[in-house]
């Protein structure tokens, strides 16, 4: 036998043997049908749509203040109430909130601080309708600390109508500041349920 002819003998065998090996693998895996990827679709679906609705269910058990919380923001920003009486100008924040409907609104909430670590003082806020009727409320204990302040819409006694308010205002008067000049800063104005 030439070397030729047994190369060629070898060649024989291990191509022949290549293509049976392939014949007994395509019968052992076969091609996956259209059908079964539909129903793998199916599958997923189903799950995703019962982890959806389970989050879902676990959510609004777990949180349910966050219902009431819900906030109307009126000012979302940092504002600055600059008081100086010596020069007569009286310190007032006015939000015109025209037409505003608060029935709906328990609290009115926002943070304050003084500008002056020594300062503490006495905030008058404000609220009138479309029908002209002013009540206020005043808050003590404003000082140079970041603090929230939550105010109960009822305290505000002498309006009858809260569908269609007018304005917020916030004013330090001469009377409730201990020094005659100063600042305070008023942020994160809201209504809450």
């Amino acid at each position: 036998m030439q070397p030729s002819e047994a190369y060629k003998h070898l060649g024989d065998v291990y191509f022949n043997s290549a293509r049976n090996n392939d014949s007994k693998n395509k019968k052992r895996f076969p091609k996956p049908k259209k059908r079964n990827f539909i129903y793998l679709i199916i599958f997923c679906i189903i799950i995703a749509s019962g982890s959806a609705l389970i989050t879902n269910r676990f959510l609004q058990e777990k949180a349910p203040s966050a219902k009431k919380d819900i906030a109307l923001i009126i000012e979302p920003n940092l504002s600055r109430l600059d008081y100086d009486f010596s020069l007569g100008k009286k310190g007032r924040l006015s939000f015109d909130i025209d037409n505003l409907g608060l029935r709906q609104y328990k609290f009115l909430a926002f943070l304050a601080r003084t500008g002056s670590p020594k300062q503490e003082l006495y905030l008058r806020v404000e609220l009138t309708n479309r029908l002209f009727e002013t009540s206020e409320f005043y808050i003590k204990g404003i000082s140079s600390r970041w603090k929230e302040f939550r105010v109960n819409l009822a305290d505000f006694e002498k309006i009858t109508d809260f569908s269609k308010m007018f304005r917020l205002e916030f004013t330090i008067e001469e009377w409730n500041a201990k020094e005659k000049q100063g600042r305070v800063y008023i942020d994160n104005v809201r209504f809450l349920k």
